[in-house]
């Protein structure tokens, strides 16, 4: 079903626009970037070196020096299982102060639209079928990820308290897992996918004849190919301007087992997948529903994540030493 409110895709939202993206040389948010600069964008992407952005004044001497009609806020702090479990303290100050710094500066700043990343991670930990943007609220965030998932809930309370008081506008996008060349691969911080694919391209390229993996494999999950990421946020900031979140995602599900066994063909790793059912599993199913995504937008994913996987392993092998030793 169209959208009959949907603006007339051939104008130009972003030309001559002056847009602030932080996590601009992130894993997202380059790709942002990119996009913002071709469809003829003034875009800064801040460096931490310049901006210490879990700082307030900071958050605003960024917009000060470089004021902004719109800002992304794709910085984040996060990772995997473990890393959520060891640094849940830093990770959850950082991305809280960070997130609410840029919403508050934007707002004293005089931004036209805040656009906020959201993750999955947010979602009640004990919904089985897919999430909808509507059941956010109906149980508490799974604990291996609360830290962020009660963050990004801030952000989206945050965003509608703005709304209510000062009509600034702001949205959340909802992401569930992101895969693709440039991802991190370092093991202390990896997510899924690339944890994988370096463990089986490691042991691919060391003739090993097994690997190990946290869990049972069976928990479901959706992994999105950043590519398609960056072009669902960039229309869904054109287009959607909603107090409730929206959830960007292909629907589709894929369980950890099957993902593993995927890039283990797709490597060309002839050993065995072994689980280590003593380590967590994390939420069981986490798939995001995209019924209202795509009414809305006339965005869709494109890539398959067989294709997506294979030009991720790609790059990984061309790239093996810079992509480990990145944090």
């Amino acid at each position: 079903m169209s959208n009959p409110n949907r603006p007339d895709p051939e104008r130009a939202f972003f030309d001559g626009r002056k847009v602030v993206v932080t996590g601009g040389a992130g894993f997202l948010g380059s790709r942002i970037v990119r996009r913002l600069e071709r469809q003829g964008a003034e875009v800064f992407a801040p460096r931490k070196a310049q901006y210490d952005l879990t700082s307030f004044e900071s958050c605003l001497k960024l917009l000060q020096e470089h004021p902004a009609q719109i800002v992304f806020h794709a910085a984040a702090l996060s990772g995997g299982i473990r890393v959520m479990q060891q640094r849940a303290g830093e990770i959850f100050f950082a991305n809280a102060m960070m997130a609410l710094g840029m919403m508050e500066a934007s707002r004293r700043s005089g931004v036209e639209k805040f656009i906020a990343i959201g993750s999955s991670c947010a979602y009640p930990g004990e919904l089985q079928g897919e999430l909808e943007e509507k059941d956010l609220w109906a149980g508490p965030p799974h604990e291996s990820v609360a830290t962020l998932g009660v963050v990004k809930r801030m952000v989206q309370t945050m965003g509608m308290a703005y709304r209510r008081q000062w009509s600034f506008s702001s949205i959340q996008l909802i992401l569930p897992s992101l895969y693709g060349p440039g991802d991190t691969f370092n093991f202390d911080s990896a997510h899924v996918a690339s944890s994988l694919i370096r463990r089986c391209v490691e042991a691919q390229l060391e003739s090993r004849t097994f690997i190990e993996c946290w869990g049972t494999g069976q928990p479901v999950r959706e992994f999105l190919f950043v590519e398609d990421a960056a072009d669902g946020v960039l229309e869904a900031a054109d287009v959607y301007n909603e107090p409730i979140p929206l959830n960007i995602g292909t629907g589709l599900r894929t369980s950890i087992r099957n993902l593993a066994e995927t890039i283990q063909k797709l490597s060309g790793f002839a050993g065995e997948v072994r689980w280590d059912a003593s380590k967590p599993d994390g939420q069981m199913v986490k798939v995001l529903s995209v019924k209202r995504c795509r009414h809305l937008l006339q965005w869709r994913a494109t890539t398959p994540l067989g294709a997506g996987l294979g030009r991720t392993i790609q790059w990984y092998r061309e790239n093996k030493a810079e992509a480990d030793s990145r944090p």
